[in-house]
């Protein structure tokens, strides 16, 4: 459905009343093939919603699981951005939750040139 309504002109820039993208959405919903092609259609993999969350902080505060985050940080989501209100990082985002995804496995939102 998502491809036939990009292929029709629909704008995937447009966000809801939170100020989420498409984007955000398949990430919160794990629809990983659809956030794929979003981002393959240009949408920006760290695009902020209203509060200054990027996909990332949103998969890691959600604690849906490692499938997004692993996703998101493949694809060179920042972990280095902070949001608007708290001025979290994806990593305070996670710890805040209870992520225990986060650092297991591959799962690693430390960038080490910082420490």
């Amino acid at each position: 459905m998502v491809i036939q309504l990009l292929r029709y002109g629909a704008d995937p820039t447009l966000t809801d009343r939170e100020g989420y993208r498409c984007l955000h959405l398949a990430i919160l919903y794990q629809h990983m093939p659809i956030a794929a092609y979003l981002m393959a259609k240009g949408q920006e993999v760290d695009s902020p919603d209203l509060n200054g969350q990027t996909p990332l902080m949103l998969a890691a505060q959600k604690i849906i699981g490692p499938e997004p985050t692993n996703f998101l940080l493949k694809c060179n989501a920042s972990v280095n951005v902070f949001d608007k209100v708290n001025r979290n990082s994806p990593l305070h985002c996670a710890v805040l939750a209870g992520n225990r995804f986060v650092g297991e496995g591959n799962v690693t939102m430390v960038d080490y040139k910082y420490f």
